[in-house]
């Protein structure tokens, strides 16, 4: 997998609580699934 990027999203996390997710945790939503 490369690092491309295949889109724009949303945070839904600020850095603080990114720093303490698992590492498969969601932290950015595509725009295309919420409209």
């Amino acid at each position: 997998m490369s690092d491309l990027p295949l889109g724009f999203g949303i945070v839904a996390k600020s850095t603080q609580d990114c720093r303490k997710l698992d590492p498969d945790a969601v932290v950015v939503l595509r725009r295309a699934d919420i409209g």
